[in-house]
């Protein structure tokens, strides 16, 4: 997307469509995902961007239902418009029921898994797998709507900043200060 942004393209595009990926992005995996980097980086960009991601884990893979509900959401947006620096992070399951719900991020929904191998000439690997964690899912995240069967729309953000944590912790920049200072002396 970088290079779409800095190189290929000779002038902004209106909207940015990341996906339609085969795998869902919710929980921790929107860190992970290129599919929300892609949309990230045109929200960086400031060109209002979604990504698109169907949630399952099979084949046969139906992308029919994502791609008209791309089609309904995109006009939408693009009337309302997105605040500066925001991406939507869309989910749609497989087994869509018809609603839809604006959700937030979910927590860690998974556990990781490394299993260690061998590749044919004796080199050492490891196989990174997922276990998902069915208890404590919170109701108003991604991962609970695409439980019940509907799409999730999560608001992502390019500032990552924790308002709380930045008022609460800016008392040490004194003390690291007065440490810097006496080192220094």
């Amino acid at each position: 997307m970088i290079l779409a942004f800095h190189t290929l393209l000779g002038e902004k595009p209106d909207v940015v469509l990341s996906g339609i990926n085969p795998g869902g992005n919710v929980g921790e995996n929107v860190y992970y995902s290129g599919t929300v980097g892609a949309a990230m980086e045109a929200a960086v960009n400031g060109v209002p961007a979604i990504a698109l991601s169907v949630v399952y884990r099979g084949l046969p893979f139906d992308f029919a239902p994502a791609a008209q509900f791309a089609k309904d959401l995109l006009p939408i947006a693009l009337q309302d418009g997105l605040p500066p620096g925001v991406m939507l992070n869309v989910n749609i399951p497989q087994d869509w029921n018809g609603s839809v719900r604006f959700t937030r991020q979910s927590s860690k929904i998974t556990r990781n898994l490394l299993q260690p191998g061998a590749d044919p000439r004796g080199r050492s690997y490891f196989w990174l797998s997922e276990q998902k964690v069915v208890e404590g899912i919170e109701p108003d995240t991604d991962q609970a709507a695409i439980r019940e069967g509907a799409v999730s729309i999560t608001p992502l953000q390019i500032d990552h900043t924790h308002g709380k944590s930045l008022n609460h912790l800016s008392h040490w920049a004194a003390v690291l200060e007065k440490l810097s200072l006496h080192r220094r002396s």
